[in-house]
């Protein structure tokens, strides 16, 4: 019974020695940290949603390919969101949130140049909340990996963001999106 005892103490030991070691080499994320990388999982994912609803119902294939875009960006930008969050012992929402669930359920009412117009609408509105939270988090965030991944996003969010605007205003060729 005390060796049973003793065995127990010395386990119990190594598992706190091997905690406190894993505690050194992957530092607590700030709240804000561990937000933008929340919300960033939740709006890759509605956009890829809004996306697919929009290529089976679009009028227009500036429409279309501009959906393709999205899904191709924040399908990498998830998958890269997802593996930083496991290095940091983060686990990322599976789905969007109830809000973005009653915009894409809205948008999905919508069909033809009606839809076209909403998406270009819903996704510029998503895109300057998005850089503005990507901003937000390279000013303020304290782990350099997601103030990084922050500023990575920024970028895609900015390009994502010109591109509607200029879909929008007709500013653009179609075959232009895809790049």
């Amino acid at each position: 019974m005390k060796r049973m005892q003793i065995c127990v103490a010395v386990a119990a030991t190594v598992v706190g020695l091997s905690a406190m070691s894993m505690a050194k080499q992957t530092p607590m994320l700030s709240a804000m940290d561990k937000q933008f990388m929340e919300d960033g999982a939740e709006g890759s994912i509605a956009e890829i949603r809004y996306a697919r609803v929009v290529l089976k119902r679009a009028a227009g294939a500036s429409a279309r390919q501009f959906a393709q875009m999205m899904i191709r960006d924040h399908s990498k930008a998830l998958l890269e969101l997802q593996m930083l969050a496991r290095q940091k012992g983060v686990a990322l929402p599976n789905d969007t949130s109830e809000k973005e669930k009653v915009v894409i359920a809205r948008i999905a009412q919508e069909k033809g140049v009606r839809l076209d117009a909403a998406y270009k609408d819903e996704m510029i509105r998503d895109h300057v909340e998005d850089i503005g939270n990507a901003q937000r988090e390279i000013s303020l965030g304290r782990d350099p990996q997601v103030k990084a991944a922050a500023q990575k996003s920024l970028l895609l969010f900015q390009h994502h963001l010109q591109m509607a605007r200029m879909i929008q205003t007709g500013t653009i060729a179609t075959a232009r999106i895809t790049g």
